[in-house]
């Protein structure tokens, strides 16, 4: 593997570690000690500097500002450099590693494979050490560690997510079977209990849209409505199936009127739950 061939592999290793890790999550400590995945990738844009320093004085001496900073700060060089990181978004972080990849790979083209190979290069490392043993441990190692990192993070994390869903996707079932409930009982209040202050239901009546209410006050009018002209109420779940905060009810309601009249309806109800209450209920029947 020549020297192109170890850049390119750790850098895309870092990609893949991140390809379709949710921005939510990028800002979580916990990923490589109290460090984020975007401290990570901050940690490794400031190393793709250094890496270009050490490789662009072969060719052209030039002043070295990170490779300085790694002198005389020591192990204090990584949360710094971090830190100075934390206000930028991880796209503006990422745009930096890429470009300095990039200018890394265009001053590799320009040197000989030999260079690479040949030891004693870099005297700091000993008189045994060449480029190509450099960017294996310094390049490709070190972003293939960070990458590892990244991805086990992102697993506990996907787990824990799981988690999370599932007890709000048995909250969201539970609010709605209490709601059921508490329009079989005739129970305005314990009904008007379970909903935000601002809820939105869509009745199924009038076509094509049916009547919408918003908040508290108008839902509430609409119940006592609905149980006055309807003395028999029996709503049977037919189906109920969830996801989040997310619920749809497949149903059918046995009904009654004071003039005698009776009859049943099926329908369905699309519903959302927001801390522990309904926010919405779009409601629709067939026919």
């Amino acid at each position: 593997m020549n020297a192109v061939d170890i850049l390119k592999s750790g850098q895309q290793t870092v990609l893949q570690a991140i390809e379709g890790f949710l921005e939510t999550f990028v800002d979580v400590p916990g990923a490589c000690g109290a460090w984020s995945v975007k401290d990570i990738i901050a940690h490794l844009a400031s190393y793709e500097h250094a890496i270009f320093e050490v490789l662009s004085t072969f060719a052209n001496p030039h002043a070295t500002p990170y490779l300085d900073m790694i002198s005389s700060l020591g192990s204090q060089f990584n949360d710094t450099e971090v830190g100075r990181r934390k206000g930028k978004s991880m796209k503006e972080i990422l745009d930096e590693l890429n470009d300095t990849h990039t200018q890394v790979l265009e001053v590799v083209a320009g040197m000989g494979l030999e260079m690479f190979r040949q030891s004693g290069t870099l005297l700091r490392y000993g008189m045994e050490y060449a480029l190509d043993d450099f960017l294996v441990s310094h390049s490709y190692g070190h972003k293939r560690e960070h990458s590892a990192q990244i991805a086990a993070f992102g697993d506990r994390l996907g787990g824990k997510a799981a988690m999370s869903e599932s007890a709000q996707t048995a909250t969201t079932i539970q609010v709605v079977e209490q709601l059921n409930e508490a329009l079989n009982r005739r129970d305005v209040d314990a009904f008007m209990a379970l909903i935000t202050d601002d809820c939105v239901f869509e009745n199924t009546f009038p076509p094509p849209d049916g009547q919408r209410y918003e908040g508290q006050r108008a839902i509430r009018t609409f119940v006592e409505d609905f149980f006055h002209s309807t003395p028999h109420i029996d709503f049977q779940t037919e189906d109920l199936f969830a996801s989040g905060s997310r619920c749809v009810v497949r149903w059918v309601f046995h009904w009654s009127n004071p003039t005698g009249e009776h009859g049943r309806i099926r329908g369905v109800d699309v519903i959302t739950v927001r801390n522990g209450k309904m926010a919405e209920d779009f409601a629709y029947v067939k026919g």
